[in-house]
């Protein structure tokens, strides 16, 4: 019994597992519909473009069903190594501007791309000439991410991914790209986004993360062409994006953002990058740019990553957030004389990798919110160790003359005890919602002796009689 809504080869295929009695079928059929449905809409949900076999093929062969293609939202294309090989060829900057441009018209040609392509042997071309042809009836798919790092680009993966942006596949509807490559092959993904701007008329939020590449040369000027396409994108869409996230392991550009346009409907911004004296040299820049943005900025994220460019970057970032003057007491253009009157959630870190957080200084930021963030609610330090004393006066720099407005914290601390919960109860009485990370809990002893440490999955005793003494001593009445 086959339906308007599924092919009929995949219902015989169910059917094929259900009782033959006729009773028990349709009682099946009548209570087991909507769950059907349901487990269709999750199967489909995600499509997983990673390699090359038979079954990823027929899995395309299926999404030409415009009845299981209503059901993709997510687009997730990760090439393995089998679909496209590590390599140091291919179409990157390195290569030379009269090849790139060969194989990239190969790429681009319509009538005779296919025959032309297949001609070269490209083993990948029948599951990527199946994908294209798949991803035009995926018309609900709205967020793609890209993942591609130091692997060949073929004429027929760049022919498969400028596809997607055309008005007779999914750029029309797409809302989100998440792109995840490295600095030669930013490129080759952002220049078609650019030629066919007027397509993607529903595109707003945009997340880049460029990484290190492992085998290509000249990587100064592969960091400049990608920074001047990243530029390129940016004027494309400046009316368009609401939400723009940069991740970059190696970042040497402070001037990016001289270079940026306003963005007038930006509500969130994520940056993260090694960020000290060499890679911001100015940071007027910096402020420039935030001024154009501190109406309408809501979420801030600024997380930087340890750097051997010049220095702790975590010092100098403080001095951007804190007004603090440089070692050559100049004093700085920075973030701290911008207010943002509209930003409720502001997220401040340092990427730590696990062999050296205990090796790096610990940092307090201690901006001013009442004055720069006067709506703050949501404060997030995850990536920070604070002392007692750094916590309480980050606390104390909430506070407002109506009491303090913060309904959500997110901090870290190497040894944590009573004491934090009975600052944060006093000082920040509105905390809705605490998150802590931590290494140690301490128990406090009786006298001046020290406290009793003990790992976080191990005896926590000492530590768990500490908080009920305390919630004992704060339910009694007033004397």
């Amino acid at each position: 019994m086959p339906t308007p809504d599924l092919p009929m080869e995949l219902w015989l295929e169910i059917l094929s597992y259900l009782p033959q009695t006729g009773a028990k079928f349709q009682k099946m059929i009548g209570v087991n519909r909507a769950l059907f449905e349901l487990a269709m809409d999750d199967i489909y949900k995600q499509v997983n473009f990673t390699s090359d076999d038979e079954r990823m093929v027929q899995r395309f062969r299926q999404l030409e069903d415009e009845n299981l293609a209503r059901r993709v939202h997510f687009l997730f294309i990760v090439p393995t190594q089998k679909l496209l090989p590590i390599s140091n060829k291919g179409l990157n900057r390195s290569t030379s501007s009269f090849r790139r441009n060969i194989l990239l018209a190969i790429g681009h040609v319509r009538s005779y791309a296919a025959a032309f392509t297949k001609s070269l042997v490209d083993p990948s071309f029948e599951v990527l000439n199946t994908a294209k042809k798949a991803a035009k009836h995926c018309r609900n798919a709205d967020t793609i991410v890209i993942v591609v790092g130091d692997q060949e680009i073929t004429p027929a993966f760049v022919s498969f991914s400028n596809s997607l942006w055309r008005p007779d596949s999914v750029g029309p509807n797409i809302k989100k790209i998440i792109l995840v490559t490295t600095f030669a092959k930013l490129f080759l993904f952002l220049n078609p986004l650019v030629d066919l701007a007027s397509t993607l008329t529903n595109l707003c939020e945009f997340h880049l993360q460029l990484e290190l590449p492992g085998f290509e040369n000249n990587f100064c000027a592969q960091r400049r062409g990608a920074m001047k396409a990243l530029v390129s994108f940016f004027v494309a869409f400046k009316d368009a994006l609401t939400s723009v996230k940069l991740r970059f392991l190696h970042f040497h550009d402070g001037r990016l953002f001289e270079k940026l346009p306003h963005l007038p409907n930006l509500r969130e911004l994520s940056f993260l990058a090694p960020t000290n004296g060499n890679t911001f040299p100015i940071t007027e820049g910096v402020t420039i740019f935030f001024s154009k943005h501190a109406s309408n900025l809501e979420i801030l994220n600024i997380t930087f990553c340890p750097s051997g460019l010049g220095g702790p970057s975590g010092r100098y970032i403080l001095r951007i957030i804190n007004n603090e003057e440089t070692t050559n007491l100049e004093r700085l253009d920075l973030i701290a004389q911008v207010v943002f009157p509209r930003l409720h959630t502001f997220r401040f870190g340092s990427q730590n990798f696990p062999w050296v957080r205990k090796r790096i200084v610990e940092l307090s930021p201690k901006p001013k919110p009442s004055r720069i963030m006067p709506n703050l609610m949501k404060l997030v330090m995850d990536k920070n160790w604070l002392s007692l004393e750094d916590l309480s006066a980050t606390a104390d720099s909430f506070a407002h003359e109506e009491g303090c407005m913060l309904e959500e914290l997110v901090f870290g601390c190497m040894e944590l005890s009573r004491p934090y919960f009975d600052l944060l109860a006093e000082k920040l009485p509105r905390l809705k919602a605490l998150t802590i990370n931590y290494d140690l809990t301490t128990s406090l002893q009786e006298g001046n002796c020290p406290p009793v440490s003990a790992p976080p999955q191990g005896s926590v005793s000492g530590f768990h009689n500490d908080m009920q003494i305390s919630m004992i001593w704060k339910s009694l009445p007033p004397v």
